[in-house]
């Protein structure tokens, strides 16, 4: 590639000036440093997503079902293996296990997740009867309110067409009388 640029006249640096360290620092340790800095970020940044969702007045109907499905946000949802420690209450690591098969579920963590499963399911249905009982109700609302706009719609058709017909009646009422005066004309 270097001979191509050669002919076109372009010449590249032989190499770019580097950043100088501070004293006292070779370029391993500055970047076991820096790995240092962006790992402990990191873990700062990882305590800040819980595995518990927030605490937030729920507003609609949509907002409720949207919280059941998914209760966290992007920047407190810690992952299935803390939603999953946090359920039966040990420790991720303990609950990734359990859930690989490394672990074997015990009798009283398998009791708490039918329960919690249990409870999801049953405020999943609460929910189901929620929404369906609105959509009727939407749904009965919309109907009345096209039968509505059907019945102003043929209102104003049979108005219109009234108006017409009588507006009909009156150029042939004026049809007529041009008539007459033609009429007339012509005998005189």
């Amino acid at each position: 590639m270097a001979p191509r640029l050669k002919k076109l006249g372009i010449t590249l640096p032989k190499h770019r000036p580097a950043t100088p360290l501070p004293p006292g620092f070779d370029p391993k340790i500055a970047g076991k440093l820096a790995l240092w800095l962006l790992g402990r970020r990191e873990h700062v940044r990882s305590l800040k997503r819980v595995a518990t969702p927030p605490a937030y007045r729920i507003r609609t109907l949509a907002d409720k079902a949207r919280y059941h499905l998914w209760p966290w946000t992007v920047w407190n949802y810690g992952g299935w293996h803390r939603c999953f420690a946090h359920v039966l209450g040990v420790a991720p690591d303990y609950a990734r296990q359990i859930a690989s098969g490394v672990a074997a579920l015990p009798a009283k963590h398998a009791v708490r997740l039918a329960a919690v499963v249990g409870d999801h399911g049953r405020a999943s249905l609460e929910i189901e009867a929620e929404l369906l009982a609105y959509a009727r109700e939407r749904e009965r609302t919309h109907n009345e309110r096209d039968q509505l706009a059907r019945a102003r719609a043929a209102q104003e058709a049979r108005r219109r067409a009234k108006h017409e017909a009588a507006e009909a009646v009156r150029r042939g009422a004026e049809a007529a009388e041009i008539m007459r005066d033609m009429s007339g004309l012509r005998e005189n």
